[in-house]
């Protein structure tokens, strides 16, 4: 028996010329190799390999088929043209004969693994250890014989979570009973699967978080990721695997046990978060420290005229603000009577006196606040102007 030898091969490589009068190639395999001067080819099962030769002169080109036994020998299509082509639909020894005489031998083989099984070996938080076992029978062929070669693909549902070239794995990113797949694959590409459950002990800390305060047009921020206080932050546990405690770090300030919980956040500054998560019984722990909640600081700021006229643009006399803890505004006319107040700084003037429009011309504000930081607060008075 001859072991073959076995070759990486491109998708499209022509056979080996026999004469200066035809040529053969060959298309859609997944392997070459070569035997004592004949070409073998591995394809993959449900691909529809090609042959096509090539020749000049008159005659006609015949393909046969024999067995990889020996044992029959069929016709599997004769042409007249110059050029013509055969899918393979077979396996086995396909001979190309042109004007009567043979010109090339070709082998197709679509080699098969006959089973594969796999075991769990141990668990811990990091992995699943597991051992995969597959038969894959050499095959044989005219007095010769191709040795498999498996690799080992680990699935879980539609993701891939290993490739291993031996049959132990050492699998991560595993933390909830779920079904575990494991594929043994040729050099062929044809492949034969097993699945059973898994039952991982590991845990992985992940969480999500939301500011569900309604959003106030007037009310700023330095940066696009910084809140205004007070902010209520929503936090959403996303962690994995079978924890039992869950702890939650809010900077310095603040620890919190529940499984979502809620913090409202006052002071100004940086707080880093960090999501602990712990399996009391397997002793397992992860930690989720990626994100943080910036609050700004107090600012208060007002424009000096607006247009009420109802066109939807600048309609409103409205302060540009963030992170107050408590406002007042008084707006008075020019015989110092007051048209309007509120104690809300999303609650903007319409620039009118009762339920009639206020006349054109110039008014006065007067505003006191607070931020929530100690000892800063905010007195603000100045005249605007109404224009219509």
């Amino acid at each position: 028996m001859t072991t073959i030898r076995t070759l990486a091969a491109a998708a499209v490589m022509a056979c080996t010329t026999p004469s200066v009068v035809a040529q053969l190639k060959c298309d859609n395999y997944a392997l070459k190799t070569s035997v004592d001067g004949d070409d073998v080819f591995l394809f993959t099962a449900g691909t529809s390999p090609k042959m096509t030769f090539t020749r000049s002169g008159a005659g006609e080109t015949m393909w046969t088929l024999v067995a990889p036994d020996g044992t029959s020998e069929d016709t599997v299509g004769v042409s007249s043209d110059l050029e013509s082509m055969i899918t393979v639909g077979r396996e086995g020894l396909y001979t190309v004969y042109s004007g009567g005489t043979a010109v090339q031998k070709v082998w197709w083989l679509s080699p098969m693994p006959a089973s594969v099984d796999f075991a769990v070996d141990s668990v811990d938080c990091d992995a699943v250890y597991a051992t995969a076992v597959a038969e894959a029978p050499d095959i044989t062929f005219g007095g010769h014989t191709l040795k498999q070669t498996l690799t080992f693909q680990w699935e879980t549902g539609d993701s891939i979570i290993a490739t291993t070239k031996k049959g132990h794995a050492e699998l991560e990113g595993l933390y909830d009973e779920c079904q575990l797949t494991v594929k043994a694959v040729n050099q062929a590409f044809n492949e034969v699967a097993t699945t059973d459950s898994v039952f991982p002990i590991g845990v992985m800390a992940s969480y999500g978080m939301e500011n569900r305060k309604d959003e106030i047009i007037n009310e700023v921020t330095e940066t696009g990721e910084a809140l205004s206080a007070p902010a209520d932050v929503y936090f959403t546990n996303k962690s994995r695997g079978a924890f039992t405690v869950c702890e939650w770090e809010i900077g310095t300030v603040a620890r919190l046990y529940d499984r979502d919980p809620m913090y409202q956040f006052q002071q100004p500054g940086t707080y880093a978060l960090k999501l602990i998560v712990t399996n009391e019984a397997t002793g397992c722990e992860s930690v989720d420290s990626s994100q943080t909640v910036t609050i700004t600081e107090a600012a208060l700021e007002f424009p000096n005229a607006f247009t009420p006229n109802g066109d939807g643009v600048n309609d409103l006399f409205l302060p540009a603000f963030r992170s107050l803890k408590r406002y007042e505004l008084s707006i008075y006319n020019r015989w110092g009577r007051r048209v309007f107040e509120t104690t809300d700084p999303a609650d903007g003037w319409d620039g009118k006196e009762g339920n009639a429009e206020a006349a054109a011309g110039t008014y006065y504000y007067v505003a006191t606040a607070e931020g929530y930081e100690k000892g800063v607060s905010f007195k603000r008075k100045g005249s605007i102007t109404i224009v219509r």
